[in-house]
């Protein structure tokens, strides 16, 4: 199912069972278990200039002088590091949109672009050619939560597949 910003609603109505976000969650709306801590990284080529320059974050400044690919995932929203980075997001010069992690890296083969993933999304993705630095500060470590409806909440399935999912997801926690 794509992901959208009427997820939530869509568990009341039944339509879905189980939702995994990135997102915060609404607990006034659901139950959650939270599932792992993850952080972004750039992810640019592997001879990028950035890479000589900044050996292990990138400062803000440096982030923003270079173009940047970014994933949109919902319909209608807007890219998550803009809202990280605020006011300074009017500087960046996004030059491909996608809702694909895993095509997202090829846009950095022939040029000068700065990916901002997941770090969990980055090990997935083919990482062929692909070099990753920290992103500016103000771009935080954030959780992946699993939500679903009260309806739910004493359904043996549901707490049987919540427990697999959440115990196969703790292996992944990239950290804060």
């Amino acid at each position: 199912v794509a992901f959208s910003e009427n997820m939530t609603e869509r568990l009341k109505t039944g339509d879905l069972d189980l939702i995994i976000t990135g997102s915060p969650p609404e607990f006034s709306a659901t139950y959650g278990r939270h599932l792992f801590t993850d952080q972004c990284v750039c992810a640019m080529r592997h001879d990028h200039p950035l890479l000589a320059e900044n050996p292990e974050q990138l400062p803000l400044d440096e982030f923003l002088r270079w173009p940047h690919v970014s994933i949109v995932i919902e319909e209608n929203s807007v890219d998550p590091i803009n809202r990280f980075i605020g006011d300074y997001a009017s500087q960046r010069q996004i030059i491909a949109v996608t809702p694909y992690f895993r095509g997202a890296t090829h846009f950095l083969a022939n040029s000068n672009a700065i990916l901002t993933l997941p770090a969990s999304m980055v090990q997935q993705a083919e990482t062929g050619g692909i070099a990753t630095r920290r992103p500016p500060s103000l771009i935080p470590a954030f959780d992946y939560w699993m939500l679903w409806h009260e309806r739910n909440r004493r359904d043996y399935a549901t707490q049987w597949l919540v427990d697999l999912l959440s115990t196969s997801a703790s292996a992944h926690s990239v950290g804060a």
